[in-house]
């Protein structure tokens, strides 16, 4: 969740926005001069639940488990 009280930086191109993930207060910044998404590392699997799964094939055998 992203609140609206988005604040445009002096230079017009980080948006910055308060948010939450899983209930825990985290500081959203969008570059909009950006070329590439950064996200600090270890961020994504702190708050985010990982699951594994594997598919069977129509002849019965299953892939090897892998991260969805």
């Amino acid at each position: 969740m992203v609140s609206l009280d988005a604040k445009l930086s002096p230079n017009r191109e980080l948006l910055r926005f308060k948010g939450a993930m899983n209930d825990q207060a985290v500081r959203v910044l969008i570059d909009r001069g950006a070329e590439r998404n950064i996200v600090r590392p270890g961020l994504a699997q702190h708050y985010v639940e990982v699951t594994k799964v594997t598919a069977e094939r129509f002849d019965g055998t299953t892939t090897p488990a892998r991260t969805a």
